[in-house]
């Protein structure tokens, strides 16, 4: 099932340590550049929104002779499972989220003790692969992480990372487990922990996206609930409406996690969200159309079988599958493509002409995602022996 879920996680969860010390959060990097700011040029838009107080920003302050200085940016703690980390091969919707502050000139800083991917293919932590590397890719999000034991207690992370903002997206893998009433009261105890840690730090709780799954509008309502009973003036309390107009077919991989197309539909969700409080403004409307499954090819390599061919190859990162194609170079056919995908790393192709030039190339494949546009291998030739 897409949406990961795994038994009860050994480490305790943040109401194990409600009061007293907080402890310092792990911190798991890439290689890719650590948890260097990286952040876009701009003036952070604060905005008064329905009377309350928006996310504190410190005040514009005078530079040498009188220039002024801008804010520093918005801290945001990305607080998720698979749907926030992403696997290899995604953009995430964080860099969508990150590319809207971007365009929008607004200085943001997406604060947390990870920077990776999961590796769908090799079922690791650690990958860097995503498609554009280049955005503040730090967050706290795990794939099979449930609200109820998070890696580490949300109040130690508040305290190490100082976000002024925490987006939640956390919910549907305990719902295999829990009723959701049980999951709304964990979240309601979380936005406590994070106000015990730092009680002007506001927070956008997002909608689980499946909900296909039982389970999962009634507890999106339920949500809802909680953002309402927990809004205050000085740490507000909004709900991302991510689940709205989320599409199991269309905005998925492999009918849980979230592909290109999805990945935009809950960054615009959590643009409009914390907008409401202050930070930046909503997404811009219609919302982009993108290009869903993989964006790059395999490395190919064709070796001569008797009346055959053996295909081997190397990536691209997230691809679960190949679609192979082929040409008769001899006989001058057009590209055709064989009926069945395969997996893993090489094949064999059978039933060839000896002596005949054949061409091939691979077409990857996420999930139920074939690539659109023109994503292939680099062509290999091979002439099968007799």
């Amino acid at each position: 099932m897409g949406a990961v879920h795994q038994q009860r996680h050994p480490v305790p969860g943040p109401h194990a340590r409600r009061h007293g010390s907080h402890s310092r959060v792990p911190v798991v990097r890439t290689g890719r550049g650590g948890s260097r700011l990286r952040t876009a040029a701009g003036l952070v838009l604060a905005l008064l929104v329905l009377g309350l107080l928006p996310v504190p920003v410190p005040p514009v302050s005078p530079g040498p002779a009188g220039a002024a200085v801008p804010p520093r940016p918005v801290r945001i703690l990305l607080l998720g499972d698979s749907v926030t980390q992403g696997s290899a091969g995604d953009w995430t919707w964080r860099y969508r989220l990150w590319q809207h502050f971007e365009r929008a000139g607004v200085a943001v800083n997406l604060v947390g003790p990870r920077d990776d991917l999961w590796n769908d293919v090799t079922k690791r932590h650690g990958s860097g692969a995503y498609v554009d590397p280049g955005f503040d890719s730090d967050h706290a999000a795990r794939w099979g992480m449930t609200i109820e034991a998070p890696d580490a207690p949300v109040g130690d992370l508040v305290v190490q990372f100082r976000p002024d903002v925490v987006v939640v997206m956390l919910g549907i893998n305990d719902l295999f487990v829990d009723p959701p009433e049980s999951v709304a009261g964990r979240t309601t105890e979380l936005v406590a922990e994070v106000r015990e840690a730092a009680p002007a730090t506001s927070l956008v709780l997002a909608e689980v996206t499946q909900t296909w799954f039982t389970t999962a509008p009634a507890f999106n309502e339920l949500l809802a609930e909680v953002a309402s009973t927990a809004d205050q003036p000085g740490s507000r309390v909004v709900v991302a409406r991510t689940a709205a107009d989320y599409n199991r077919d269309a905005d998925t991989w492999d009918n849980s996690h979230p592909n290109a197309r999805g990945e935009v539909k809950i960054a615009a969700a959590v643009a409009d969200a914390l907008s409401e409080i202050g930070v930046g403004p909503p997404a811009d409307r219609p919302l982009p159309a993108v290009q869903v499954g993989p964006r790059t090819g395999a490395r190919l390599r064709a070796a001569a079988r008797v009346r055959g061919a053996r295909l081997t190859w190397r990536g691209p990162p997230g691809a679960t599958a190949q679609l192979v194609w082929r040409r008769d170079l001899t006989r001058g056919t057009r590209w055709q493509r064989l009926p069945r995908q395969v997996s893993g790393t090489a094949t064999t192709i059978r039933s060839l002409r000896p002596g005949h030039r054949y061409r091939f190339r691979l077409q990857p494949v996420k999930g139920d995602d074939r690539p659109q546009g023109r994503v292939f291998s680099n062509p290999a030739t091979v002439v099968p022996t007799r």
